[in-house]
């Protein structure tokens, strides 16, 4: 600012420099001698919002950590609407309410879908994929993932984590649509 630079700019390129960190781990490693590029934004922001954002999106990290997954899921919501350039935090949000979809499906049902290579997931006979029971509090959870997830795609168009995490969610769908599986299956290849 001494030197005549506004401020803005510097605020955007550590904003610009944590969305990178995010989406290449191997840049932030270079930067590894550096605080977290958020958090300097954070500082360098005549907003106090754009600081409790980032807290919001600390504490989110930390619920996720504890499997506290709806709370993460607000805490980054909350960090989004502060501030809409950390656009993380809607990743994040996705991400946790797709595990709380899957951490809260009955155990019949991941046992019998869920294989290490997904073949036999693929394969699954009619009749068994018949006997797995789906209430409709878990697909209703599905749907608020798919919203979350939708938001976030909005948000981070070509970023190949969110094509995986929308892959995943199409593998994940609650009745076994073999489209929706296979669709997955193409979408988690593309990433």
């Amino acid at each position: 600012v001494r030197a005549g630079y506004p401020k803005k700019d510097m605020y955007d390129m550590l904003m610009m420099l944590g969305e990178l960190d995010k989406e290449y781990p191997a840049a932030a490693k270079l930067l590894g001698d550096h605080a977290d590029a958020n958090r300097r934004a954070a500082q360098v922001a005549d907003d106090p919002r754009v600081m409790k954002s980032t807290m919001a999106f600390e504490v989110g990290e930390a619920l996720i950590d504890c499997r506290t997954f709806r709370s993460a899921m607000k805490a980054f919501d909350k960090a989004l609407e502060m501030e809409p350039k950390l656009v993380e935090a809607a990743y994040n949000s996705a991400l946790a309410a797709l595990v709380d979809y899957y951490e809260n499906l009955p155990m019949t049902w991941k046992e019998a879908t869920m294989r290490p290579d997904f073949g036999p997931f693929m394969r699954m006979d009619s009749k068994a994929s018949r006997l797995l029971v789906v209430e409709e509090k878990d697909r209703a959870n599905y749907r608020e993932a798919l919203i979350r997830i939708t938001r976030a795609q909005n948000l981070m168009k070509d970023s190949a984590k969110m094509q995986a995490l929308t892959g995943l969610a199409q593998i994940l769908e609650p009745d076994h649509n073999p489209q929706s599986i296979s669709d997955g299956i193409a979408t988690l290849q593309k990433a």
